[in-house]
C-alpha cells in the first residue's frame, strides 16, 4: 500500500517518538522553539507533548517493529497528524492518513470494494492492520466513524483493529461505538505497541 501525500520519509535525526496532548499539545523535547496552531475545535498547539526517547540503544531496540503493517491515521490537526505518520514510518509501517471520518470511513470502505474477487466474494485481507482513530474531529468524529466502518464490514466478514485516541480517562462511549482499545492522550509510542501486542496475541488465538 503506498503512504498518502501527507506521508513523511523517516529522518534518522527527527525525533522517534510523538505524543498528542488532551488539547493537542506539542512541544519538540528539549528544544526552546514551539509552535501556536489555531484550530476551531482544539486549543493551540503548545510545548512539552513529544517525548524523546531516553537513548539510542532504546531507539534501535524498537527497529522496525511494525514492518508491513498498513496503518490509518485519523486525526484533524495536520501537525500532529504528519508528525504521527513520520514516527510510525520509522517503525516500518506503511502510513496513509486523513483529517476527518467521513474520509476514514470512505478509505476503508474503497479498499474493501477493490479487494472484491469476483462473484461477490471478499480476499479476506484487511485494508488496514489497525486504525488509530481521534475521537472530536469536525465533519464526522470517531465515534461517528467507527459504527460506520462496523456496519460496512459485516458486509465482508472481517474486523479492523480500532485504536481510539482521547482527551479523557472514561471509554465507555468508544467501547460502545465499537472500537477495540482505548489510549488517553498525551499518546506513547510504547503504549501503542503495547496494544498491538495485545492485538496480534488476540489474532492467533
Amino acid at each position: 500500500m503506498e503512504t498518502t501525500e501527507e506521508t513523511l520519509q523517516p529522518n534518522e535525526n527527527e525525533l522517534p517518538s510523538v505524543l498528542l496532548g488532551p488539547d493537542h499539545q506539542l512541544g519538540l523535547g528539549s528544544c526552546s522553539s514551539h509552535f501556536d496552531c489555531e484550530h476551531p475545535h482544539h486549543p493551540p498547539v503548545q510545548e512539552n507533548v513529544i517525548q524523546k526517547l531516553d537513548d539510542d540503544d532504546d531507539k534501535s531496540s524498537r527497529g522496525r517493529l511494525l514492518d508491513g503493517k498498513n496503518v490509518l491515521i485519523v486525526e484533524d490537526v495536520e501537525l500532529l497528524r504528519r508528525l504521527a505518520t513520520n514516527n510510525l514510518l520509522k517503525l516500518g509501517a506503511n502510513v496513509d492518513s486523513c483529517d476527518n471520518g467521513k474520509d476514514a470511513f470512505d478509505r476503508v470502505s474503497k479498499v474493501l470494494g477493490d479487494q472484491m474477487i469476483g462473484e461477490g466474494r471478499h480476499s479476506g485481507a484487511l485494508p488496514y492492520d489497525f486504525i488509530l482513530m481521534d475521537c472530536e474531529m469536525p465533519v464526522m468524529n470517531g465515534c461517528e466513524a467507527t459504527e460506520l466502518i462496523r456496519t460496512e464490514e459485516k458486509r465482508y466478514g472481517i474486523h479492523i483493529p480500532i485504536i481510539a485516541l482521547t482527551a479523557h480517562k472514561e471509554a465507555s462511549n468508544t467501547i460502545s461505538a465499537g472500537m477495540d482499545f482505548h489510549l488517553t492522550k498525551p499518546l506513547q509510542i510504547d503504549e501503542l505497541l503495547d496494544v498491538l501486542l495485545k492485538i496480534e496475541t488476540e489474532d492467533n488465538h
